[in-house]
């Protein structure tokens, strides 16, 4: 071989590994981008109610790209829906392998097994979506309504106080923060939240049911009965814990 046929031949092969190089560097955009669209199509079959075919379609989008953790997080909350826990944490998990940044699917994951009463692992998950994003008054609540579950409430209280630090009108967190206050002795305080959160949504059963309690506790037995009506008229599930309470 003389040396201008070696040097067309090395010339030829650069050529080569360049365009290799450029099909493989456009080839995993590509396939992203083909599974970002797919799951975009199946948040659409959900909204229509047609979970199968959502899951047809993010099974698709993995497929086109195994390291998709929108995929396996949009697969791990159609399972979660499904009450397929134990899926759904593999694919939280395996989301988060991918993204660690990933909020919403640290968050997800502990409630989940929060669900499945693994507290303690449910504070760690989020606590990580604190680490992730402060902002969210939800990722302290979580972790609040975790700790009341291990009957943890003076911990609790401080992650009450900063998601309505956060969120002025996050209703859930007012009752149960005034669930915790009664739990620690404190019930002037519990009463004010309890009734910021009915002012806030006078259609919320539970705390109608809570500030029952409340007045009961404080021996005003005639504001109790007028809560528990209340309460029970929004939601009659309570009926029965109500008369249990009242004796009847």
């Amino acid at each position: 071989m003389n040396l201008m046929t070696a040097l067309q031949t090395l010339i030829a092969s650069l050529i080569i590994a360049i365009f290799s190089c450029a099909f493989n560097a456009q080839a995993q955009p590509s396939r992203a981008a083909t599974a970002s669209s797919y799951v975009a199509r199946a948040h659409s079959w959900l909204a229509k109610g047609e979970p199968d075919k959502a899951s047809a379609d993010i099974d698709l989008a993995l497929a086109s790209d195994p390291n998709s953790a929108e995929a396996y997080f949009s697969r791990a909350e159609l399972r979660r829906v499904r009450q397929d826990y134990e899926a759904a944490l593999r694919d939280y998990s395996k989301a988060l392998q991918i993204n660690p940044r990933l909020m919403e699917a640290w968050k997800n994951r502990g409630i989940v097994k929060l669900k499945q009463q693994q507290f303690d692992e449910a504070v760690a998950d989020f606590s990580q979506a604190i680490a992730t994003n402060a902002k969210d008054a939800t990722n302290y609540y979580q972790r609040g309504l975790a700790l009341c579950l291990q009957q943890k409430f003076a911990e609790a209280l401080p992650d009450f106080d900063t998601a309505i630090r956060i969120n002025a009108r996050f209703v859930e967190a007012y009752n149960d923060r005034a669930v915790t206050l009664h739990q620690l002795g404190k019930l002037d305080k519990a009463m004010t939240d309890y009734d910021q959160a009915i002012k806030l949504n006078h259609k919320f059963a539970k705390a109608w049911i809570n500030r029952g309690i409340a007045y009961l506790e404080h021996g005003q037995r005639a504001k109790a009965q007028a809560d528990f009506n209340e309460g029970c008229r929004l939601d009659a599930k309570f009926k029965a814990s109500v008369a249990q309470l009242l004796g009847q």
